[in-house]
């Protein structure tokens, strides 16, 4: 066990880290056909009409790397499509947080994420 919270952050919980036990330990279990990898991260759309003069902040799921579980193709799309996997300027937002920021299919967002310094 990593003596501290630094520690765990580099070596229990890096996207390197878990690339390699889903690879590894994971995949090499009897009963698994497939896996993915989901992070969760603190984000913000950038707004500075927002009450707090900066933005919405919220919680961001990003599948890293393969998708071959199907998690955002399963989503229930009310407008528009999927996002494109591959394309880095693409994000599928839910209903309640498009109706907050005012924002339709084709409209651009800005966002924001932070960084742990370790």
């Amino acid at each position: 066990m990593p003596d501290s919270f630094d520690a765990y952050l580099t070596q229990c919980v890096s996207p390197e880290v878990t690339s390699r036990f889903l690879a590894k330990v994971v995949a090499s279990l009897p009963d698994v056909e497939r896996s993915t990898t989901l992070r969760t991260i603190v984000g913000a759309v950038l707004d500075p009409s927002a009450r707090n003069g900066w933005g919405h902040a919220g919680i961001v799921y990003a599948v890293a790397g393969d998708d071959p579980l199907g998690m955002w193709r399963r989503a229930v799309v009310m407008s528009g499509r999927c996002a494109d996997p591959v394309a880095t300027d693409e994000v599928l937002i839910g209903e309640r947080a498009a109706q907050v920021l005012g924002v339709t299919v084709g409209d651009v967002i800005d966002l924001a994420s932070w960084r742990l310094a370790l």
